[in-house]
């Protein structure tokens, strides 16, 4: 029997413990505040052990303690699902073209999303006239070496280049007013609702003008995630 989990405290520690690993990590940071029981249970390596494989897809023995390992990779890019044309920084939150001219450069978040509310930005350090450059939420099955973001199917968000074009009829994908080098682009995703709103910041946390607002955002499966990501054609 588990002591100082209310009552939870009849079912044995080993199945609180499985039961955690089936919550969004979201749900599981935020049960380490309900008391020490509860923290100390969802400080567990092992448990982390699965969130990790879980939610990043990597069965490797880390050198880091889970729990470590997963919060380094949480808002990083992951150049494992990321284009081959793209350079990715070593901090994982940077990226830009490399190699040959290619229809696609696409980076992807190593985290997906399926439940809750996440915001993250962007910020535009380079553009270029007539490009499909975007930026916005991809599902797995997104084709990252020669997809845009938004046009292709199970994919949300805006352009951002200058002189770029619209296909008719598509709701995934919009093309803001204003853009320019040096902005920073606000992206906020609620899963619950199934919305994605992406802004413009005159500041930090202050929403200067919304560039698009997208509905019906939802992964291909019940059971999947959605994954923040940027694309751009050099």
């Amino acid at each position: 029997m588990a002591e100082g989990f209310g009552c939870l405290a009849v079912l044995p520690i080993e199945l609180l413990s499985h039961t955690f690993a089936y919550l969004p990590v979201e749900a599981v940071v935020k049960s380490a505040t309900v008391s020490r029981a509860w923290h100390t249970l969802v400080s567990d390596d092992v448990l982390w052990k699965i969130l990790y494989e879980r939610d990043l897809g990597l069965v490797v023995a880390s050198h880091l303690p889970y729990k470590q390992a997963y919060q380094s990779k949480f808002w990083r890019l992951n150049p494992e699902r990321s284009s081959t044309h793209v350079k990715i920084s070593e901090n994982g939150i940077q990226v830009h073209a490399q190699g040959p001219g290619c229809s696609s450069r696409t980076a992807v978040l190593w985290h997906g999303f399926s439940t809750g509310r996440h915001t993250w930005i962007v910020e535009v350090m380079s553009l270029v006239a007539g490009c499909d450059s975007g930026v916005g939420v991809v599902s797995a099955d997104f084709p990252v070496q020669s997809g845009n973001i938004g046009i292709e199917p199970h994919s949300w968000g805006i352009g951002m280049s200058p002189g770029g074009s619209k296909p008719a009829g598509l709701t995934r994908y919009q093309i803001p007013k204003r853009l320019s080098l040096g902005d920073t682009v606000y992206c906020d995703l609620d899963c619950d609702s199934c919305t994605l709103t992406i802004a413009l910041l005159s500041a930090p946390q202050c929403v200067n003008e919304v560039l698009a607002r997208f509905t019906e955002v939802r992964p291909k499966t019940p059971a999947g995630r959605l994954y923040p990501a940027c694309s751009f054609c050099p």
